[in-house]
């Protein structure tokens, strides 16, 4: 299920005692035992906020500022009333969620940083997510959603948001707490 109220996921990366990030969430998930929870770009990767372990500090409600270690109770009942309807027929549902957080898919080739945004996200039947971007292949065809496999796509670099982007193309410095790039891109 897509996030859309622009709540964050905090964590500490040992930045220090009063330095936590927060990343934008991207969806919620409900996980095969039932645990419904939050999913990150993290390491090139959709994940779950819980991957991280102990270093997940909750959730913060954009409108409120609040922090809280568990999903709002809404979204809970929302998931598992969809998987409650989904569920009931033999296979499983392939799903499409929208992006609202302006991700855009970083790739790195011949020291130069290129950015496709993201414009959904595609979750297959195996529970894999994978973003989904536009691809133009010719000026008279129209333009089409392509799945991107990091595992295939030569230069992939990760998952950036927006700010991260514009500081990549800037030649910034790339810093530990771009934690949606892949571990080989971080200094």
């Amino acid at each position: 299920m897509p996030e859309l109220d622009g709540a964050e996921a905090l964590y500490d990366l040992g930045f220090g005692p009063a330095q936590l990030i927060a990343r934008p969430l991207v969806a919620w998930s409900l996980s095969d035992t039932g645990v419904c929870a939050g999913m990150i770009a993290f390491d090139g990767e959709l994940v779950r906020v819980d991957a991280l372990g102990s270093r997940f500090k909750g959730y913060v409600d954009a409108a409120s500022g609040a922090v809280s270690r568990t999903p709002p109770n809404y979204v809970d009942a929302s998931l598992r009333a969809s998987h409650g309807h989904f569920s009931q027929g033999p296979e499983r549902v392939a799903l499409t969620s929208p992006e609202s957080n302006g991700h855009r898919v970083a790739v790195y080739r011949a020291g130069d940083w290129q950015f496709k945004r993201v414009i959904g996200w595609r979750l297959n039947a195996a529970g894999e997510a994978a973003p989904l971007v536009e691809q133009i292949s010719t000026l008279t065809d129209p333009p089409m959603l392509r799945r991107v496999d990091g595992r295939k796509l030569r230069g992939y670099a990760g998952i950036v948001d927006p700010i991260q982007a514009a500081q990549l193309s800037a030649d910034g410095p790339i810093e530990a707490r771009f934690i949606g790039l892949r571990r080989l891109y971080l200094i």
